[in-house]
């Protein structure tokens, strides 16, 4: 910066940090400077400064944000270009009047501003707002039918997987595919809370529905895989397709299942395979590495 920036930017008025324009973190501050400056910049927000200062104090709340900024920054939510930035800040803060704040601005908002508010509430996993996710599943603007199908399956759950159940099979063509990955996604979270019976019966609707070709390979890998030495007849069931599609499918899997019992089953089906399958399974038994896999490779 030259002598003139600098008396420049001496005589303005300072709205937010100089560090925060930057990107720079400051050194560690006490509570109460914080606190002010938490204050400071919500009172920016509501404020008729620049886009630009306020984009910038939206990124440095981000950081420190606290309760005390929430109303400044759910105020943004409705402001299309500010809504983004606004959300920016609001997503890290750690507490519960966030999750107020983003499911009120749901009754509120239309197109994009929502889709992005649904897609804050999914990313914060706010399990409260289910019920408006599942009625905006059937909203008109497909945009925002597939954020709330988005956030259901990040946030999961028995009432998330009932609903996209339910709509995988109700929605519209073009719908389905994110409604496919969203049942995807909420099987995971299912798994890790303990709700393996429920994750595999959606994994077996997932795959057994009409959906473009990656999302049935994902769907048909993680039934076969989390079933464990159970999905083992699946996997032999893929194996003998006639669909290179699923075919491939088995032989990704046949790498990625672990076990004796598994190498065992392979093994014995390379008798009743044709040859092409033959020499892939066995280049997929030898993928595996075990000792017994690579002897009946030989």
């Amino acid at each position: 910066m030259n002598t003139s920036e600098t008396k420049a930017a001496a005589a303005a008025p300072v709205s937010v940090p100089a560090f925060a324009a930057h990107g720079a973190q400051p050194a560690a501050d006490d509570g109460g400077s914080k606190e002010e400056e938490v204050r400071k910049l919500a009172a920016l927000l509501q404020s008729d400064a620049a886009p630009f200062e306020k984009d910038v104090a939206c990124r440095r709340l981000a950081v420190i944000g606290t309760e005390e900024a929430v109303p400044a920054l759910a105020a943004l939510l409705s402001d299309e270009k500010l809504s983004d930035i606004a959300r920016y800040g609001l997503e890290p803060i750690p507490d519960p009047s966030v999750d107020a704040a983003l499911r009120a601005a749901m009754g509120k908002l239309r197109g994009r501003p929502l889709i992005g508010v649904v897609t804050s509430i999914g990313n914060r996993r706010d399990r409260k707002a289910v019920p408006e996710l599942v009625r905006l599943l059937g909203d008109a603007d497909q945009g925002v039918a597939a954020a709330a199908a988005r956030a259901l399956g990040k946030i999961g759950g028995l009432r998330s997987a009932k609903a996209l159940e339910g709509a995988l099979g109700s929605a519209r063509a073009a719908l389905r595919p994110a409604v496919a990955d969203a049942c995807l996604w909420c099987a995971q979270t299912l798994l890790a809370d303990g709700k393996r019976k429920r994750a595999l019966a959606l994994y077996d609707r997932v795959r057994t529905s009409d959906l473009p070709p990656h999302i049935l390979a994902a769907a048909t890998r993680s039934a076969v895989l989390e079933r464990g030495n159970a999905g083992i007849s699946l996997l032999l069931q893929l194996l003998k397709s006639d669909d290179e599609e699923l075919f491939g499918i088995g032989l990704r899997a046949a790498r990625e299942m672990p076990g004796a019992e598994a190498t065992r089953a392979l093994v014995a089906e390379l008798a009743n395979m044709p040859p092409n399958k033959r020499d892939a399974l066995i280049q997929a038994l030898r993928d595996r590495g075990d000792a017994s896999a690579l002897a009946a490779s030989l």
